[in-house]
């Protein structure tokens, strides 16, 4: 299971930039909607960058589909869940605390 963002590309340039037209070139919704999603559970689980948490969104013909994993820092411990596209929108807040719920 990847970290959440894993394999995403950012680009960043400063306000009023000339380039900023072609750089909206590069920009896939579909990409971003997914790393938000995953970045959203990453911080409503409280984590950053030590803590083994993976997220893995996927949009497909319109819909969402998350998988999450915490595991605790030695893999004693280990929390899986996994939210059905037609509940993304109003589900990710109850994954997040189905996983806290569980000791994540």
């Amino acid at each position: 299971m990847p970290a959440p963002g894993q394999g995403a590309i950012a680009v960043v340039c400063r306000a009023g930039s000339p380039y900023l037209p072609v750089l909206r070139e590069l920009d896939d919704a579909t990409t971003r909607t997914e790393v938000n999603a995953e970045r959203r559970v990453l911080k409503g689980l409280g984590g950053g960058c030590s803590v083994p948490i993976g997220v893995w969104a996927r949009v497909v013909d319109g819909s969402m589909d998350i998988k999450a994993v915490v595991s605790s820092e030695k893999g004693e411990m280990r929390v899986e869940r996994t939210l059905a596209a037609d509940e993304c929108d109003e589900g990710l807040e109850e994954l997040i605390q189905e996983l806290l719920g569980e000791g994540a």
